[in-house]
């Protein structure tokens, strides 16, 4: 029996979805992220919600590749100062936001590495609150704050990082209204997921209820064939 080799116009046939599964699956996580989340949107775009629950969880790999190879480093940095002298010397790890700077400064962060292929955790934090909480924050189409216990000794840790975006999570999940009708969470869900794509939660909020979304989408095309 003989194999032939692919092409490479066999390979540029391939899908963007097949394409990002590939990257995925040779350890390209920065490529596959980049293009399971191109596939991402235009699901979306396109009203096609089971391919946007199929898509939800390869990105999801993808992005938890990202987030533990940040944390794998080991490094924190706080930045207290301004940011663009950091972007010179970015290497893998947590990066602390603290004011001057904002959310939107942890995000320019967070894309900054994300183009030039360096696994970074980013979050920003604000002034501690009278009761002694701190608050973080994650700014994109959305913004999702939260308050979460201070560190220890105002040390910071990958674990309390972790922590912090788990926070975050919670106070995403729990903004949602669960008496919306499934096409308009999942558009809460994307706006939220875009705000903190960190989250490996929302990332599977999204894939139930784009498939709860393509479940009523179906139903109400068989009703509407009924009643023709």
């Amino acid at each position: 029996m003989t194999t032939t080799k692919k092409t490479k116009k066999q390979i540029r046939s391939a899908t963007p979805m097949e394409q990002a599964t590939a990257a995925l699956q040779r350890g390209q996580y920065f490529e596959a992220e980049r293009l399971a989340n191109e596939c991402l949107h235009t699901a979306w775009e396109e009203g096609d919600f089971a391919g946007l629950s199929r898509i939800a969880l390869p990105l999801q790999e993808a992005r938890r590749q990202r987030r533990l190879m940040a944390a794998e480093a080991g490094m924190i940095q706080v930045i207290d100062g301004a940011v663009e002298p950091v972007l010179e010397a970015l290497v893998p790890g947590c990066y602390i936001i603290t004011p001057p700077n904002v959310g939107a400064d942890a995000r320019s962060l967070s894309n900054y590495a994300f183009d030039s292929g360096i696994p970074i955790i980013a979050i920003a934090r604000e002034p501690v609150t009278q009761m002694g909480l701190l608050p973080v924050v994650s700014v994109g189409p959305t913004i999702i704050r939260t308050l979460v216990k201070q560190p220890k000794d105002d040390e910071h840790t990958v674990a309390w990082c972790l922590a912090a975006i788990d926070s975050l999570t919670d106070a995403a999940l729990d903004s949602i209204d669960e008496h919306r009708s499934a096409p308009r969470r999942v558009n809460n869900l994307m706006d939220l997921l875009d705000s903190l794509p960190e989250s490996e939660e929302l990332h599977r909020a999204l894939a139930e209820t784009a498939a709860e979304a393509a479940r009523e989408k179906t139903i109400d095309s068989e009703d509407a064939d009924a009643t023709a």
